[in-house]
């Protein structure tokens, strides 16, 4: 009996639209949410560098301090990887308090590893009746 191979099936042309789409809207989304970032907190992140800025929880915990001050009460400024966990848990936290639901709100290894950073500048935040917290779809007040 013959063995049975399979070629790799290309992509239709609706898949790579879709792809591209997508590819578009995350570039879109990053650009949104360094400039929030920058103009928020001051800083001067550039393209292509939201992991990198981001993966250690500093600047969200700061945000999140910002919006409403003294939700996080230590930043950890060591690079090691127990401190960046401990940081991106304690925004998640603060997001909560804040009012958001799981829904709307990243896994820690979503952003300490780039899994999903696509959940990471969510827009579902445009949902929620606090300020956007990444890519802000709606003015940010600060309470």
């Amino acid at each position: 009996m013959a063995a049975a191979y399979t070629t790799p099936r290309s992509k239709c042309s609706t898949d790579v639209v879709y792809d591209k789409s997508r590819q578009e809207q995350l570039k879109e989304d990053e650009d949104k949410a360094i400039a929030f970032l920058n103009t928020s907190l001051g800083l001067s992140i550039r393209s292509g560098e939201l992991h990198t800025s981001l993966k250690d929880g500093v600047h969200l915990c700061n945000l999140i301090n910002k919006i409403r001050p003294g939700i996080v009460k230590h930043v950890g400024q060591k690079n090691l990887l127990f401190v960046k966990m401990d940081n991106i848990t304690s925004f998640l936290q603060g997001a909560r308090q804040l009012g958001l639901n799981e829904f709307q709100l990243f896994g820690t290894a979503d952003l300490l590893e780039a899994k999903d950073m696509a959940m990471v500048m969510n827009p579902s935040f445009s949902n929620c009746h606090l300020p956007c917290i990444i890519v802000p779809r709606t003015p940010l007040y600060i309470l």
